[in-house]
């Protein structure tokens, strides 16, 4: 009997210490930011006043302030005052107003400019426009994002413009309106609906191929679960996104698409990145030229082949990958300079059941990126890659946007 009494009262008192271990914040203190409202920052930081405080918070909190990629020099310093905790944030903002030239050399060279505010009000809003010629099109697009809408679990995206693109031996003229609603379901998963309408118009070349103009209407379902962690080039963890995608009744198509992307990202030596990344894309009822497309840095619904031509084949199906190896070589104050060593490869077909016995493509190179600390895309890329299909070596270079 005394052993369960001694028992209960060692137990009564470790729970006692650990409720008395628990730290409360007091108060606030953030500093270095000459654009973000203070609300905004709480927000993505998802701290406030009288909320517990510990370490595992503490990660969580710099995990979500690092990988929004809007701020630099982010620290978070603590004062304690018996149970209540002060907190010190430091942290720059990035650019919020950014002009810059897009080029991109090569067979299909295009060039032309952006401009993009990504604080729009204080508010951490995107607000982008793009103006790039391309195939004696000039091809625009607008886009607005705003990641906390309402609040820190619901984000909005609209995008809408036009593109004049090069596939295979044709051309396809597109204009389109994209909008997106998001909702954070935990602190790694997200949850997406969004509407897809296009206006496709074909210009054709290949006497056997008939292509349809028309438009398509398309409602899509995205799930995102992201264990990422980011801080400039340096990414460890891993990401997986699933997506469905079918055409509604009054689209003059009746496309159904089903993609499952995952990204690992290993640290192998400090600072080392090698990227493992896989994309399983399949699609019922797509003619050439609204499949999956192959070629360049890639993009959405384009799987990427650096030695090749952007945009150089189309395929209902598409299994793809890429291995990256990131070496952060030179470390400036306000830039950085990265080495790469990649390797992509794609089987395609327009039939599911033979999709691994159909045409293969891979290429392998090295790239060289430069970053600017105050902006959230690459500022430039030079790549050298080898075409293993076509035996020939292809030198690029991207200014901007095209970086990416």
């Amino acid at each position: 009997m005394k052993k369960k009494i001694i028992l209960i009262l060692l137990l009564m008192r470790v729970l006692c210490l650990s409720a008395d271990n628990k730290f409360y914040v007091k108060k606030i203190v953030i500093k270095g930011l000459n654009k973000t409202k203070e609300k905004t920052f709480l927000k993505i930081a998802g701290i406030k006043l009288g909320q517990e405080w510990n370490k595992e918070i503490k990660k969580r909190c710099l995990r979500r302030l690092n990988n929004r990629k809007s701020f630099v020099d982010v620290k978070i310093s603590e004062e304690k005052e018996g149970k209540s905790i002060n907190l010190y944030i430091s942290a720059k903002d990035k650019w919020s107003i950014i002009p810059f030239p897009m080029f991109s050399f090569g067979e299909d060279s295009s060039f032309g400019g952006a401009i993009a505010q990504t604080n729009l009000l204080g508010r951490q809003q995107l607000l982008l426009f793009t103006l790039l010629k391309q195939y004696g099109a000039l091809n625009y697009r607008g886009v607005f994002v705003d990641p906390n809408f309402i609040n820190r679990r619901w984000q909005f995206i609209i995008s809408g413009g036009r593109s004049k693109n090069k596939i295979e031996e044709f051309y396809r003229d597109t204009k389109f309106v994209n909008s997106l609603i998001g909702y954070r379901m935990s602190e790694h998963t997200i949850l997406s609906l969004a509407y897809h309408f296009s206006n496709y118009k074909f210009s054709e070349y290949l006497d056997n191929l008939i292509l349809v103009d028309g438009n398509s209407h398309a409602i899509g379902l995205t799930f995102e679960y992201d264990k990422r962690n980011i801080l400039d080039d340096y990414t460890k963890g891993f990401y997986l996104k699933s997506v469905i995608k079918r055409e509604l009744p009054c689209s003059e198509f009746s496309i159904t698409r089903f993609i499952v992307n995952y990204e690992n990202y290993i640290n192998i030596l400090k600072n080392h990145t090698l990227l493992i990344s896989n994309s399983f894309c399949l699609s019922s009822k797509s003619q050439r030229g609204q499949g999956y497309l192959l070629g360049g840095f890639g993009g959405e619904f384009t799987l990427p082949l650096k030695s090749y031509e952007n945009y150089a084949y189309s395929y209902g199906n598409v299994i793809s990958g890429t291995a990256e190896y990131r070496v952060p070589f030179i470390q400036g104050k306000s830039f950085f300079l990265s080495a790469v060593a990649f390797y992509d490869y794609a089987f395609a077909s327009d039939k599911t059941e033979r999709i691994l016995n159909s045409s293969f493509y891979s290429s392998a190179g090295v790239s060289l990126r430069l970053y600017l600390k105050n902006i959230m895309v690459p500022a430039f890329q030079f790549f050298y890659a080898y075409n293993f299909e076509l035996k020939k070596f292809k030198i690029g270079v991207s200014v901007g946007m095209g970086s990416n």
